[in-house]
């Protein structure tokens, strides 16, 4: 592979070059077979109830912003205080007095912080324990074993977390854009059904069954980069031994995560080469599906 893994055209996600609201993501070129339209009908009322629902359980942006910047100030002011006052040896008395007003700004942060955090998980409970979340997941579940039934889905195939994103062109490379949820850039993670069938690596979500051709794919790669992504998917805890040595970090912000290397499926369609990105918690997965070891790439800066 002779480009950078920042030349490689995301695939599964929203071009934004063109458009910057753009969120469409790409794929549809791949897609070999829908949902039915009754399930898919189904499927979507419930959805848009569980989207609702999940609205109502978030803070609004301009709090999670205020909440996210809070912390970080009264962890740098507090963290300043510390660090001057190791190098100064002064006393605690000296260092009240000359330092006591910013001690002050420091707290009432990290009280307005605690504020919104405490708000925000009271807010989450409230909804997500109300009977109308309970009756909307519960529908979820059952109608979700129909759709990958009438994908064809294997019932073995594995579960697996693969990255999108929203980028941009700028020159030769493509650069990762913010979701529309959230004030940071990285990747959106979501949960397909993949399986090999013939002559294609399939993946499944909940709307339909996509093939990509095993002569378009070239290898699996990694790069020793750290990558943020929105979005947990797993049944086990995101500190369970499973994963522990992913040394996954969580950040400030709700469902945001920080891991490294980043990991990726390279492939050529249509004579654009492309990159189908996913977490190193998948590579075993992937380069057993696909019988191929997974190589380091070109780690250029993006």
């Amino acid at each position: 592979m002779k480009k950078t893994v920042w030349e490689l055209e995301p695939i599964f996600s929203a071009d934004a070059t063109a458009d910057k609201k753009n969120t469409e993501l790409g794929g549809e070129e791949l897609i070999e077979r829908r949902v039915s339209a009754e399930l898919a009908d189904s499927f979507g009322r419930y959805m848009e109830r569980a989207e609702n629902i999940e609205k109502r359980a978030k803070l609004p942006l301009p709090m999670r912003i205020a909440e996210y910047v809070s912390g970080f100030l009264s962890l740098m002011l507090l963290g300043g205080i510390v660090e001057g006052a190791i190098e100064s040896e002064k006393t605690v008395a000296q260092i009240l007095e000359r330092a006591g007003w910013l001690i002050g700004v420091a707290l009432a942060l990290g009280a307005l912080w605690l504020f919104f955090f405490l708000k925000a998980v009271k807010l989450s409970r409230e909804v997500y324990d109300s009977d109308e979340a309970l009756s909307v997941a519960e529908a979820l579940e059952d109608i979700t074993p129909l759709i990958y039934n009438d994908l064809g889905v294997p019932e073995d195939a594995p579960f697996v977390d693969l990255w999108h994103c929203r980028y941009k062109k700028k020159g030769e490379a493509f650069v990762i854009l913010p979701s529309s949820e959230s004030i940071h850039r990285g990747f959106i993670c979501s949960a397909y059904r993949v399986f090999v069938d013939g002559e294609g690596l399939c993946l499944a979500d909940l709307e339909a069954r996509y093939r990509i051709p095993l002569e378009c794919i070239e290898g699996v790669y990694w790069v020793n980069k750290r990558a943020s992504f929105h979005g947990w998917t797993k049944d086990e805890e995101i500190k369970s031994e499973k994963y522990k040595e992913y040394k996954i970090t969580e950040t400030d912000e709700a469902d945001l995560y920080l891991i490294k290397p980043i990991c990726f499926i390279a492939l050529t369609l249509g004579g654009v080469e492309r990159a189908l990105f996913f977490p190193p918690y998948e590579l075993s997965l992937i380069e057993e599906l696909l019988g191929m070891t997974a190589r380091e790439a070109n780690a250029d800066e993006e």
